[in-house]
């Protein structure tokens, strides 16, 4: 028997206009009997305390009050009656260390940006089957962060074990009674994966804007003598969004370039003249794919961009990893 998800109740958060439509499409396919829907953390806070959905999907990157900060005030706020419901993070973000960190501060699964359908359907499926308990700690508040390697999910929390459990609150199986059944049913997914891939958004116009705030911190880092690491995340978060978004609305190889990009600034521990040229070089490369509006994976020309541009934070990546020797070694030789 499949699922039925008609009894439940849906906050989406996501700033992202056409994004947050998709998603509500989506889901009402899926049959979701209540979709709510914000465009902001604070928003989104207020409809949770007035209605306790029963699962909350948010975005990371959002302003007046993001995914993580939301996710924090649920489960730790005061006023909040029930701050134990599943909270899906959906962001462009990827790397371990932000897996971690959405973890660390209460979130129930994670879904990176771009995803499929079926990679939606396993989050929910899992939350639904298999929740975990409920545990506060002095500095922690949400799902039990270990997991058993028979849930199929990678393990990310280093802070396991390390602090007095002050509460725990049996995992609850309420999703399971709501809608009951063994699988989301195969032939939804599929219809629901059609209406991802036929998309009609011009996602050309989000891009120009994206690329524009990435400029602009260009133009800030250049007329600075030393660059505080916070740039980096100010030029990460428009990149992430172009990352996330790109490929869902057809423009593929702008979304892979987005990628590497991302990557690259993601691992970085110090700004200099090389990086910012490798920046801008990414940053050219953005705005031409999107100013000649070339869609898809933009054949020969975009593969040659992300060859190249993979080159360049290789190679940067290898003289860096050489001068970090070559002064280890110095520094060596200087105590001996």
């Amino acid at each position: 028997m499949s699922m039925d998800f008609k009894k439940l109740h849906v906050l989406v958060v996501e700033d992202l206009q056409p994004m947050r439509e998709l998603l509500v499409d989506i889901l009402d396919t899926l049959g979701v009997g209540t979709i709510t829907t914000t465009d902001n953390g604070e928003e989104a806070f207020r409809i949770y305390c007035r209605k306790t959905p029963d699962l909350v999907i948010t975005d990371w990157h959002m302003s007046p009050m993001d995914g993580i900060a939301l996710t924090k005030k649920i489960r730790t706020d005061p006023s909040v009656a029930d701050p134990t419901k599943p909270i899906i993070m959906m962001t462009g973000y990827g790397s371990p260390e932000r897996i971690s960190e959405a973890r660390d501060h209460g979130v129930t699964e994670f879904l990176v940006k771009p995803f499929s359908v079926k990679d939606l359907s396993r989050r929910l499926t899992h939350i639904i089957k298999s929740p975990r308990d409920f545990i506060v700690t002095e500095t922690f508040a949400g799902p039990d962060r270990r997991r058993k390697v028979k849930d199929g999910f990678e393990e990310t929390s280093k802070r396991e074990g390390s602090e007095k459990i002050i509460r725990r609150i049996k995992a609850s199986y309420e999703l399971l009674t709501k809608v009951g059944g063994e699988e989301i049913d195969p032939e939804v997914i599929v219809r629901c994966q059609k209406i991802l891939d036929n998309n009609k958004v011009n996602f050309a116009p989000l891009a120009q804007k994206y690329i524009d705030e990435i400029d602009s911190e260009i133009q800030v880092i250049k007329s600075l003598d030393e660059v505080p690491l916070h740039h980096l995340q100010n030029i990460s978060s428009p990149v992430m969004q172009i990352k996330a978004n790109a490929r869902i609305f057809k423009y593929d190889r702008l979304g892979d370039l987005a990628a590497v990009m991302l990557n690259f600034l993601e691992h970085l521990n110090e700004v200099d003249d090389d990086v910012i040229k490798i920046i801008e070089a990414h940053d050219k490369s953005l705005r031409l794919i999107v100013e000649k509006e070339i869609s898809g994976d933009g054949g020969d020309v975009g593969k040659h961009f992300q060859k190249e541009l993979e080159d360049v934070c290789n190679r940067y990546a290898r003289a860096r990893s050489e001068k970090q020797k070559r002064q280890l070694e110095k520094t060596m030789r200087e105590k001996d």
